[in-house]
């Protein structure tokens, strides 16, 4: 009878250190998370200024206002636009950089394009002050064209397509443009005002 009593309080014993251990490492686990965890300020007064609906072939405008410094990357595309379609939103190119126009000329053969290429750029933006863009609602698509068994790039532009479509310009509040954030802005194409 002894031993099954000690039995009994042993394993009573084993239970009650399992139960506190386990309490004790999840409180501990609970006040390194809370003690560790930083929380950086994310910038949220940046808006882009545009109509929500566009007919065909209008110009579009926007303008992006901040009411902060901030930094982004100035190369060939300050800001970037993507497409709806298939059910996911694609990236699609509103100009072709250093190209021939394909429709321009057929004596593209034998031609070199000259153009340079610079890095991007972390630039300033003050704060009150704007970036505009405009578009013409036409997209680039590069295709090859072959001259004597050499392949050559050439851009044709198309109008787009009614849908909807996505403005999209990344900022940073470092003057290194790292920890990019992104805002956005949705607007669609009809043929029909």
């Amino acid at each position: 009878m002894k031993d099954q009593s000690s039995l009994i309080i042993l394993v009573i014993l084993i239970i009650l250190s399992v139960i506190g251990g386990t309490y004790y490492m999840t409180k501990e686990k609970s006040t390194t998370t809370t003690t560790t965890t930083t929380t950086l300020p994310i910038i949220t007064n940046i808006s882009i200024s545009m109509k929500k609906t566009y007919v065909i072939g209008e110009k579009i405008e926007a303008k992006l206002i901040t009411n902060r410094d901030i930094y982004y990357f100035e190369d060939f595309n300050i800001f970037y636009l993507k497409r709806f379609e298939n059910g996911t939103w694609k990236s699609i190119s509103p100009s072709c950089f250093c190209s021939y126009n394909c429709n321009e000329s057929d004596t593209l053969c034998g031609e070199e394009i000259a153009c340079s290429i610079a890095l991007p750029e972390c630039k300033k933006l003050e704060k009150n002050n704007r970036l505009k863009w405009d578009w013409n609602q036409e997209e680039c698509n590069m295709i090859y064209k072959n001259c004597d068994n050499t392949s050559w790039y050439c851009a044709n532009y198309s109008r787009v397509t009614p849908g909807k479509y996505k403005l999209v310009f990344e900022y940073s509040r470092f003057d290194n443009c790292s920890e990019l954030n992104t805002v956005e802005k949705e607007f669609e194409t009809t043929r029909i005002r």
